[in-house]
């Protein structure tokens, strides 16, 4: 319920850069894909997805 609630509630309004990579999680080749701001005065996670495929980080932008 909080997760819901703080996506519901994200303000990205002052996002000017992000970093993106991708992290292992489990054996077989199971990956996330992590989107980062990384401006000077902020850094901090704002999104993780399931995969590292295209469409995976195409939802993060929608």
């Amino acid at each position: 319920m909080a997760v819901e609630w703080g996506r519901a509630h994200q303000d990205l309004s002052g996002v000017q850069a992000i970093g993106i990579d991708e992290v292992a999680w489990k054996k077989g080749h199971k990956y996330l894909t992590l989107v980062y701001q990384i401006d000077a005065h902020c850094k901090r996670l704002l999104w993780i997805g399931k995969e590292r495929k295209t469409k995976t980080l195409l939802r993060f932008f929608r």
